[in-house]
């Protein structure tokens, strides 16, 4: 009995290789941010607790309401390839 066997072709990510290292860079450095500021933080607690007691919390609340309302508004309308596309 002969089975028939196909290719099978290798699933590659979509995008460009430049784009994937960009994000793969992006992501690195974020992570060695926030390392950095958990060791300065472990090493300085009192200062980052004195501090953070003189920040505005109603104006980072609203900073942070209005970046949601925007990625919100971005994401949710319809693009317009998406209304050609239905046409």
């Amino acid at each position: 009995m002969f089975i028939a066997q196909t290719e099978i072709e290798p699933k590659l990510l979509p995008g460009d290789l430049a784009l994937w290292f960009f994000i793969f860079m992006e992501l690195l450095v974020f992570g060695i941010f926030f390392i950095a500021y958990a060791v300065m933080r472990l090493r300085n607690i009192e200062m980052f607790n004195q501090y953070q007691l003189t920040l505005n919390r109603e104006l980072g609340a609203g900073s942070s309401q209005y970046i949601v309302a925007d990625h919100l508004q971005l994401f949710c309308r319809p693009c317009s390839s998406c209304d050609q596309d239905q046409q």
